[in-house]
């Protein structure tokens, strides 16, 4: 089965919405479901979140489809400077989701290589999230920490660069 990378339609708001929630259960949750997460994942990765973030200019936001369905998607932004300093017009790879029915199938590989090498692309990420090594595997050097904070608690970020020199490696 073929998958087809393309950028994501307005109507899609529903299911990315839906995709967003199961991917970031799956990743932040590990102890369980408590109020926070719960409160976070419906307040905030909502259908109304994604109609807005398809109608920003300043982001691109890719899906990774097969036979009509979606498997992840990634979202670029330009509007965003990274925390420490990087080379001029890097981008952000604000999220780059996949569900992890599709882990290890090239889809998370395929949604990075949709956004041009054009600049230095950066991101954060938990400490603890198992994608660090994906991004290392794929020429991302960790470059400095920042804080997520969620119901008052705060938690460490990594922040990951992959810089216009390096060609990102399937």
């Amino acid at each position: 089965m073929t998958t087809t990378i393309r950028l994501a339609r307005a109507d899609e708001a529903r299911q990315l919405a839906a995709l967003a929630i199961q991917v970031w259960l799956d990743t932040y949750s590990l102890e369980g479901m408590r109020a926070a997460l719960a409160d976070y994942v419906l307040d905030h990765l909502t259908p109304t979140h994604f109609q807005a973030l398809l109608a920003n200019p300043h982001k691109t936001v890719y899906v990774a489809e097969r036979n009509s369905h979606l498997l992840g998607y990634a979202v670029y932004g330009r509007d965003t400077l990274c925390p420490v300093v990087v080379e001029d017009g890097a981008v952000e790879l604000e999220t780059l989701y996949v569900s992890r029915h599709f882990h290890r199938q090239g889809v998370g590989w395929a949604l990075l290589a949709a956004m041009p090498a054009q600049a230095a692309i950066w991101l954060t990420t938990w400490y603890r999230n198992a994608s660090i090594a994906f991004y290392r595997a794929r020429g991302f050097v960790d470059i400095g920490a920042t804080v997520f904070e969620l119901d008052g608690e705060q938690h460490e970020n990594r922040i990951l660069l992959l810089p216009a020199t390096v060609e990102a490696m399937p």
